[in-house]
């Protein structure tokens, strides 16, 4: 599966890598990187499916009404 990145979250990113590269340095600034990356990659493996509020609904027990 392909994840298609908005500018805005690209831009995010690349905000925190600078503020981490910044604060505690380039070594840091790309340990992170590859962290967030292996963390995306390993979502995006994860097959999406749409599913109705009903079936949703039906999944719910008491303990997630309180």
């Amino acid at each position: 599966m392909e994840i298609v990145w908005l500018a805005s979250a690209i831009e995010d990113f690349v905000s925190l890598l600078e503020k981490v590269d910044s604060l505690f340095g380039k070594a840091v600034a790309t340990k992170v990187k590859y962290k967030i990356s292996s963390h995306i990659n390993l979502l995006a493996s994860f097959p999406c499916m749409a599913v109705s509020y009903t079936h949703l609904r039906a999944h719910e027990t008491l303990r997630h009404l309180v």
